[in-house]
């Protein structure tokens, strides 16, 4: 490395990413199309913001010299960081299919890529490739153990643990698996143990996150519902101060700018709708309403298929939005058709005669589904607010735009009034078929209220719905509800606020008119 290349280098671990990108282009001035410093040209790019444009100089490199594993890494670790899940995998497979140092590294890191994408199978093949070559890989053995916590499968996963922390005693991530697996099955003494052990090696915002939730679930467990409370908070300061979480800009398809966008277009004469006459099901509401219950029973129903949180209605939204709402009869038809082709590639059974689409938040779109498909059957999942909105502030959940709002109390509750009022005003306003499913009534009277919903949904009566937790072990759900649908339908989650009342009254304004709404006393 020439004294000005490592002079860059120097410049960029120092911070100093402008000085760096113009001691590249000195370089480059001088030797076109060098490949230290058009790669250091991409990190400086990367660290002042500009991922696009690195990613682009990457990718021209890495197509160019193939070999050249250090700039494919850094491309791969440049698509993670922007949510380009796939193709970043892709690259990390690349390097790992070049034998040598680093191939247990990039198998783990696609596995992990492949938990993401909710690919078990790729997981799986992934991390058997990675325990082939290193059978004692702690980073490969606890994200196997993550994998099987997330199925349910606590003994596997307890086992991989212990034997990645017998590899390395300070794995994060083995230890926080471990914790898990401990307090899932009630030995909340040693959980708390290993999570204060955790708590001091938590440097990252979300280790740091992930340990302080998983004390302060504890803490309510126990009854220490203040100290849970205060505990929950921490934990979503902590992560709150993430990277990916401070990159956000607010303007997603589900932000909540853009629900008040859309709650304006509501106003507007109902627009005409499209010449469909298909009749999708949608499963909407509200995050931690019940929504993943319902789903698990639908599922449990060997006439029913169910898409989890699919972005299947995605180009529809973004031509939604794009034309501020104004799509025509011809537009919204051709939407329509696009959806169902999205839906019919999605699809992973040819025995299942019924489809449900469940995404809860496309409560926010409910207007242009009836748009797209006024013959749509909904199920709008119902639950009281207070809890609702104490079980999202409550969850450590995967960061997106969407659930970026559960960091903040006041803002929750924000966002869930913004949510549902939406909903709950296209309802009132459009001509919708839809079939309200109350949470606490469906958990006192499970059968009474399964057998209103299959006759909804024109579905015979089959009373294996009752036993859909037998069916969820071993099966990874995408939701924080993931250890919840293992257990029959009870009502242990029901009236929680109760134990918060002080957080309550403090939304009280906010929270008010949707109880109102929602009969909720």
């Amino acid at each position: 490395m020439s004294a000005t290349l490592k002079a860059a280098a120097t410049q960029l671990q120092q911070g100093q990413a402008d000085a760096a990108e113009r001691t590249c282009e000195q370089i480059l001035a001088a030797q076109p199309g060098h490949p230290g410093a058009t790669h250091l040209m991409a990190l400086a790019w990367a660290a002042q913001g500009r991922q696009e444009a690195a990613i682009e100089q990457l990718e021209a490199l890495v197509d160019k010299n193939p070999g050249d594993r250090e700039a494919r890494r850094n491309l791969a670790l440049l698509l993670r960081q922007v949510g380009q899940l796939e193709r970043s995998r892709l690259h990390y497979r690349r390097i790992a299919e070049e034998a040598g140092s680093g191939q247990v590294k990039a198998l783990v890191q696609a596995a992990e890529l492949s938990i993401e994408l909710d690919r078990e199978d790729l997981a799986r093949a992934d991390l058997e490739a990675a325990l082939a070559v290193s059978a004692d890989d702690p980073d490969a053995l606890a994200t196997l153990a993550q994998l099987e916590e997330q199925r349910n499968e606590d003994g596997a996963a307890e086992n991989a643990a212990r034997k990645a922390l017998a590899a390395r005693p300070d794995h994060f991530k083995a230890g926080y698996v471990l914790a898990t697996v401990e307090a899932k099955s009630g030995r909340d003494e040693s959980a708390r143990e290993r999570l204060g052990t955790l708590a001091s090696s938590a440097t990252s915002p979300v280790n740091r996150a992930l340990v302080l939730g998983r004390q302060a679930q504890l803490d309510d467990r126990a009854g220490q519902f203040a100290r849970a409370f205060a505990g929950f908070v921490e934990a979503n300061r902590a992560l709150a101060t993430a990277p990916s979480v401070r990159a956000m800009t607010g303007q997603g398809p589900y932000a909540l700018a853009t629900v008040r966008r859309v709650a304006a277009l509501l106003d507007r004469p109902a627009p005409a709708s499209s010449a469909s006459d298909a009749t999708p099901v949608f499963l909407l509401g509200f995050p931690r309403s019940g929504t993943t219950l319902m789903d698990r029973i639908l599922a449990a129903h060997p006439d029913v298929g169910v898409l989890e949180e699919q972005p299947i209605l995605l180009p529809a939204i973004e031509r939604f939005m794009a034309s501020e709402g104004e799509l025509g009869a011809e537009q919204a038809r051709v939407l329509a058709d696009r959806y169902l082709e999205r839906l019919v590639a999605a699809k992973d059974s040819e025995t299942a005669r019924l489809w449900v689409d469940k995404l809860p938040l496309n409560t926010v779109y409910l207007g242009l589904i009836n748009q797209l498909f006024p013959r749509a059957r909904v199920l709008f999942a119902v639950r009281d607010p207070r809890d609702v909105c104490l079980s999202c502030f409550f969850q450590v959940f995967g960061i997106n735009e969407a659930m970026s709002h559960f960091l903040d109390w006041r803002t929750t509750a924000a966002y869930y009034r913004a949510v549902m009022d939406l909903g709950l005003d296209a309802l009132e306003r459009r001509q919708i078929n839809a079939h309200r499913i109350r949470y606490e009534a469906l958990v006192e009277e499970p059968e009474a209220n399964i057998r209103a919903i299959l006759d909804f949904l024109e579905l015979e009566w089959r009373p294996e719905v009752l036993d859909f937790h037998r069916q969820m072990r071993g099966t990874r759900i995408n939701t924080p509800s993931y250890a919840q649908v293992t257990r029959p339908i009870n009502r242990s989650a029901t009236g929680r606020w109760r134990n918060y009342r002080k957080p309550i009254e403090a939304v009280a304004d906010l929270l008010a008119p949707v109880l109102a709404r929602l009969d909720y006393a």
